[in-house]
């Protein structure tokens, strides 16, 4: 068995920067599962945000930064690739683009009335820094809408997403699977309230009845291309596996005391001590899956 050691020595990790500045060019064009995903749970409460000044965190190409701008909004983009942020330059020039981490935003205090972050916290193994910063940024009574892929592996917190940077070096770019209850601890003590929360799950077929094993793309590996050729492995693997969820937070308070003797007498409001027995919440996920493959769960009516 490989060591750790041996393992970064055959794939050593890269930068999220550099492996994104690789990425940018074909980022677009490839067939990303959670491009689907992404649209279908986010663009509802995309549609529920009033116009107003958002950021959007991790903006990458731009996808969500159009979607935002077609909606009315005057958005702010931040991304930590320059390679992506020249494509977003390219598909949203009405948008005022910035390089920048998403755990120390180039932002002063309350600058923005809402922050949108697409399919990038899975970058992040510490949650706790972006909810603090956005909720620095983000003026009260605005939304954070969240995003989150929930893993490739099951069982593990890697994500094998190998990159080759512009420069030519190749290896792993960190990824971490973020369980609901690290989302929820580190949003609620910083004045969010959660106002929706939705989950998708993969379905039986994660190789396709049709789909036949092609040979492998030169280059870095796409464990992607390995799937058809361990049809049943693959599918058995992922069927029924949290996909992504994402979270609708509205920022209330800035007081962390606050976060739950203001709500407590708020029907639709979620305070901390609601949700602080995480087996129960747990539960609820399992029940609500077994009988839908898309779990659509407002916690406000909880």
């Amino acid at each position: 068995m490989l060591t750790n050691s041996a393992r970064e020595s055959m794939c050593p990790p890269l930068p999220v920067a550099s492996g994104y500045d690789g990425w940018a060019v074909s980022y677009d064009g490839e067939d990303n599962g959670c491009f689907p995903m992404r649209d279908d749970v986010l663009t509802p409460m995309l549609d529920r945000l009033t116009p107003g000044r958002v950021l959007d965190a991790a903006c990458g190409t731009g996808a969500v930064t159009q979607q935002l701008l077609a909606r009315g909004h005057v958005v702010v983009g931040v991304d930590v690739s320059e390679g992506m942020l020249a494509r977003a330059r390219t598909a949203a020039p009405e948008a005022h683009l910035l390089a920048g981490d998403i755990t120390d935003l180039p932002l002063p205090d309350e600058d923005v009335d809402h922050v949108v972050c697409s399919l990038a916290l899975a970058h992040l193994d510490d949650l706790r820094p972006f909810f603090v910063e956005a909720a620095r940024v983000m003026r009260p009574g605005g939304h954070l809408l969240v995003l989150d892929p929930r893993g490739h592996f099951t069982g593990s917190t890697r994500y094998p997403l190998v990159k080759e940077a512009p420069d030519g070096r190749v290896g792993h770019v960190s990824g971490y699977s973020h369980g609901l209850g690290d989302h929820l601890r580190a949003a609620l003590p910083h004045g969010y309230v959660v106002r929706d929360c939705v989950e998708t799950y993969r379905d039986a077929d994660t190789v396709e009845p049709d789909e036949t094993p092609e040979p492998l793309t030169p280059g870095p590996p796409d464990i992607r291309e390995l799937h058809p050729w361990v049809r049943e492995a693959a599918n058995a693997a992922k069927a029924g596996r949290p996909a992504v969820v994402a979270w609708d937070f509205e920022r209330t308070l800035t007081s962390e005391n606050g976060a739950v003797s203001q709500h407590l007498a708020d029907p639709e409001a979620v305070p901390c001590g609601c949700l602080s027995d995480l087996r129960q919440l747990r539960r609820l996920v399992r029940e609500t899956a077994r009988s839908d493959s898309r779990l659509v769960w407002g916690l406000a009516s909880w």
